[in-house]
């Protein structure tokens, strides 16, 4: 047996976490494919072996990747080795200029904007003085209705803002989207943690060799020799992919899925509001108008129906929310 061995000295150490560290301030993004596994014949293994560069994984966008691989071989005539090999791939790509944005050759704003003709100037005017006057006889109409609202009792709105935070924060508790940054920092922070964790590639191979030759002789003008064997190939690989501890691939799409949940969030709480508007116009409605009459029948239906649609959206907690209210 006879082991090979190939160990590193400090320049090369230096040398490679140079480039790591030169790697970690540049912002490009990195995306590493994953490893063929196909491997070749038995026959063609061996070389494949001391081929390193051959045989080390093509990434496609570039990858920073060390890797760790060991193999064996013990061939049919008696010979053995051991090999032990650091393997590393540094994409200079990556460092290299990146090309200029194209710009945009559209029409400018200047040229865009129509420019206002005389007659609509002056409809503008007419149309700003008619305004005027609407707006003035509306605060004298309000001023009415003001005076008149204080004469009578003043009634407190239904929906104050404590009650609107209460119901949206059960509402988005039911639909689990409370927290929206929390569970998804969780997963990026994981798929960063798992480029520590190695990928491992083991490959073994088997090769069975019978050959038989003619071989005549004076003696034995006939003879056939016969000849047959059998070579073993076994490998180990552990790589690590450096550039998805800076960056993973998944944090695209944890970046789309961030920003559905909070647009999901925003419209519960859009339509939790509205809802809750528009079951406090249909009450004072009922409040104001008679028993009997169509626009009484028609306000209860609509706070009914906003009532049981806030219901359903939290879980339940509108309607005990509404029990212990004097």
């Amino acid at each position: 047996m006879s082991p090979r061995f190939f160990f590193l000295s400090y320049p090369p150490l230096l040398l490679f976490v140079a480039l790591q560290g030169a790697f970690l301030l540049s912002l490009g993004r990195a995306r590493a494919a994953l490893p063929s596994d196909d491997a070749g014949s038995p026959a063609t293994l061996q070389n494949e072996e001391r081929q390193v560069a051959m045989d080390t994984p093509v990434h496609r966008h570039g990858s920073l990747a060390v890797g760790l691989q060991a193999s064996g071989s013990w061939l049919d005539g008696g010979g053995r080795s051991l090999e032990l090999m650091l393997v590393a791939s540094v994409p200079l790509a990556r460092f290299g200029g990146r090309s200029a944005s194209p710009v945009w050759r559209g029409a400018s704003i200047a040229e865009r904007v129509p420019t206002a003709s005389p007659s609509g100037a002056r409809r503008r005017r007419q149309g700003h003085a008619s305004t005027a006057t609407l707006e003035g006889l509306q605060r004298d109409d309000g001023a009415e209705h003001e005076h008149a609202v204080t004469t009578t009792s003043f009634r407190p709105p239904l929906v104050t803002p404590q009650l609107a935070r209460a119901t949206v924060e059960a509402a988005l508790r039911r639909a689990r989207l409370s927290d929206v940054e929390g569970p998804l920092d969780a997963l990026g922070a994981r798929a960063r943690a798992a480029a520590l964790l190695p990928e491992l590639r083991l490959r073994v191979a088997r090769e069975l060799a019978e050959e038989q030759r003619f071989a005549p002789t004076a003696s034995d003008p006939e003879r056939m020799t016969a000849r047959g064997g059998a070579s073993f190939w076994l490998e180990a690989r552990a790589m690590w992919r450096l550039d998805r501890v800076v960056f993973s691939d998944d944090e695209v799409a944890l970046e789309r899925l961030r920003r559905e949940r909070a647009e999901s969030q925003r419209k519960l709480i859009e339509r939790v509001l509205d809802l809750l508007f528009t079951w406090q116009r249909a009450r004072t409605r009922v409040a104001s108008s008679l028993g009997t009459s169509p626009e009484h029948l028609d306000a209860t239906l609509a706070a009914i129906e906003a009532e049981a649609a806030l219901d359903v959206l939290t879980d339940g907690w509108f309607s005990r929310q509404r029990t212990h209210e004097p």
